[in-house]
């Protein structure tokens, strides 16, 4: 057995990945997988919190879910509600496997800044929309210019905020291995 962040892995999930890993990496490389795999990852969840939460349709909400439900990295369970039951998913063994390999070369941290990116460009297109929206009556010639830095400033901070991340992201690493290396010359000792 080889031991993960998340749990011990059986020798045989190990090798099924390994043996069909072309398959996996298919799947992990088709738009919205490691959204919906790191959604469904955070604990067992309903459809609609993923679909919040990601920005990608149902439509491939749902591919994504059931090719994850075909390859055993996602079960759908269900829970009693004073309406009925509620479907819900969560990553099975073999899937939190899957999610070990994603969050070890950082696929989370990078999913998630590109999807505030997304969400920050979109935002900002809709304000141009209103913009250009608002100016079908009256024109101010200053009022787009004025937008424009808002926008730029926007993203500047958005950028600073990202290249932050960076910064911390990398002083832990050096930090983690700083305690790796104290670690072994204490052992040496």
């Amino acid at each position: 057995m080889i031991f993960s962040n998340r749990l011990l892995i059986s020798d045989m999930d190990l090798h099924r990945i390994v043996d069909n890993h072309e398959v996996y990496l298919d799947y992990a490389d088709q738009k919205g997988t490691i959204e919906v795999l790191l959604e469904v990852g955070n604990g067992t969840t309903t459809f609609q919190r993923i679909e919040d939460a990601v920005l990608i349709s149902q439509s491939t909400i749902n591919k994504r879910l059931n090719r994850g439900i075909e390859l055993d990295l996602v079960r759908v369970t269900y829970r009693p509600t004073d309406y009925g039951t509620q479907k819900r998913y969560e990553l099975t063994e073999l899937g939190d496997v899957m999610l070990n390999y994603i969050e070890a070369v950082n696929l989370d941290t990078k999913t998630r800044r590109l999807q505030k990116a997304q969400r920050e460009f979109d935002s900002g297109l809709s304000s141009m929309v209103h913009l250009v929206e608002g100016l079908s009556g009256k024109y101010d010639s200053d009022l787009p210019q004025k937008r424009i830095e808002k926008m730029k400033e926007s993203t500047r901070k958005s950028h600073e905020e990202e290249h932050q991340l960076d910064d911390e992201s990398d002083q832990s690493d050096r930090d983690k291995e700083e305690e790796g290396s104290d670690d072994q010359d204490d052992s040496k000792n």
